[in-house]
């Protein structure tokens, strides 16, 4: 076991050094007091545990980032320290650039006093970084400082973290059957100018069964007795250690998947990565209770050339009934305000094209066994995007963990991302033999909701990796290099006037 664990953090980047001495190790159970006593040493002696960028709307930052940090509880948030470039005038009339120095105080972000101590170990701090940034540290780490004037290459993933529930268990020291740090690696090489998360990073929610030690031992777990599943050290074991080298790499622009609904993973995601500054959104309610909630639509522009730009919508479709994806129920109607946020968001305007970013897909299929019939997800969401989605270009998901294209007539291509490391769907991918809102027999699911035709097109893999969109010479035409979980391209995805095709 130890030598695979050697193997495995040789796979992850020297950046996460400072994690791997905050988690002590994954060979043997982390109680709550030694991982915050390893957290507080590491810290102390690196000044963060970890430092990365997000991105954020302009209402928020003005350059579109804000630097966050984690670090132990009980020390103070560090200083954000950015070099800023100007242009002044040389002897000879040439110009030369001028640096300029400025430290930024960076503020706490606290979680919920009901979190108790799933939390209680690290707290998160923040900064918005100006414009005209040419490099930013914090403490001793250098993060991402600035969004190019044209951006040329965006990494896309999502469904990312090692899966522990119950039975169902990955090999979480294996960078083979868990492949995320390797994926995150080959990101970094890339070299995107952002990335964008299609949501789920949080996968530990159980203890590891006794019998699959080798995979999972020493696994953070569930505190017991309360009403969701995330710790501060399952964060780090699923993110922030695997994920250092992306996160180094370029800001990230993260969305929340279901893994992050308050009754999952949703604590740490509002401390970590929530763009509002409610650190405490999941917090539990005084009667304790996880809280149903949606964060508001937002959107981000990304500049292409001087006159094309990217607009990215993000919508949160985290929480849902228990009832799953493929059943229609009230939650719909509870939804589609929020994809009226993303249509109005989306408005057409000249030189803009844009992409909705959201965790559960529209026109979504899951790989079944075989002689199994397949079916169209997320209904719910479907039924409430009903009518909304023209002005995009393109769907960008994930939640159904595959890579996936799906052209519904007179749709925006729906691309899925969803196999960024966590384990894989098994079966075959294949397209039902009816159309999404529709039953087994082909009738509409609902007379509220309109039924769509079958897709005319669908594309799929079982792989691990993620996506690498450069953009070509024509408004709304992208090409989606699809690399396996070693950087290596394995399809090429073409994409014009709402279309999407594979080869």
């Amino acid at each position: 076991m130890k030598s695979r664990l050697r193997n495995h953090r040789r796979g992850i980047s020297a950046a996460s050094t400072t994690l791997v001495l905050a988690l002590v190790t994954f060979a043997a159970p982390i109680p709550a007091a030694s991982a915050a006593n390893a957290a507080a040493w590491s810290a102390s002696t690196t000044g963060v545990i970890a430092a990365y960028t997000i991105v954020v709307p302009t209402s928020i930052s003005k350059s579109r980032l804000q630097a966050r940090a984690v670090i132990a509880t009980g020390t103070p948030c560090p200083t954000l320290n950015v070099v800023s470039q100007s242009s002044s005038n040389a002897v000879a009339g040439h110009a030369s650039a001028a640096s300029s120095k400025r430290s930024i105080a960076m503020q706490m972000r606290t979680p919920g006093s009901t979190t108790d101590a799933a939390f209680s170990s690290i707290r998160a701090c923040q900064a918005n970084l100006p414009s005209g940034v040419a490099s930013a540290t914090v403490g001793k780490t250098s993060l991402p400082a600035n969004l190019p004037a044209k951006i040329g290459k965006i990494a896309i993933l999502g469904d990312t973290g090692c899966r522990i529930k119950g039975s169902a268990v990955q090999d979480c020291a294996s960078t083979v059957a868990w492949p995320l740090a390797q994926v995150s690696r080959s990101i970094a090489n890339d070299k995107p100018d952002v990335t964008l998360f299609v949501g789920d990073f949080h996968y530990r929610e159980s203890s590891c069964p006794s019998d699959l030690s080798g995979q999972c031992g020493g696994s953070p777990e569930p505190i017991s007795g309360l009403p969701f599943k995330d710790t501060s050290y399952s964060w780090l074991a699923d993110t922030f250690l695997p994920m250092a080298s992306l996160l180094s790499a370029a800001p990230i622009l993260a969305g929340r998947g279901n893994h992050e609904a308050c009754d999952r993973g949703g604590n740490g995601y509002s401390l970590l990565f929530e763009i509002r500054a409610n650190a405490a959104a999941c917090a539990p309610t005084t009667s304790g209770d996880a809280p149903k909630t949606i964060d508001p639509t937002w959107a981000v522009d990304l500049p292409i050339t001087s006159s094309r730009t990217l607009r990215t919508v993000v919508l949160d479709s985290a929480t849902q009934p228990s009832s799953g994806d493929s059943e229609l129920t009230s939650w719909a109607a509870v939804q589609r305000p929020f994809y009226r946020a993303a249509q109005t968001l989306s408005a057409k305007k000249s030189g803009r094209e844009s992409w909705l970013l959201e965790h559960r897909p529209l026109f979504g299929i899951e790989a079944v066994a075989a002689g199994t019939p397949s079916s169209w997800e997320s209904v719910d969401q479907t039924a409430a995007a009903d009518g909304l989605t023209g002005n995009f270009n393109l769907l960008i998901t994930g939640h159904a963990h595959l890579a996936e294209v799906a052209q519904i007539p007179g749709q925006p291509a729906q691309m899925i991302f969803g196999n960024g490391g966590t384990k894989l769907d098994e079966g075959e991918i294949k397209l039902p033999s009816q159309g999404p809102l529709r039953d087994s027999s082909g009738q509409p699911l609902s007379p509220l909701y309109p039924a769509y035709p079958n897709a005319t097109y669908l594309w799929g893999k079982l792989k691990f990796g993620y996506a690498i969109a450069t953009p070509l010479a024509g408004a709304g035409q992208w090409r989606f290099s699809l690399n396996d979980a070693s950087g290596r391209r394995y399809e090429t995805c073409l994409a014009a006037a709402k279309n999407v095709r594979c080869k």
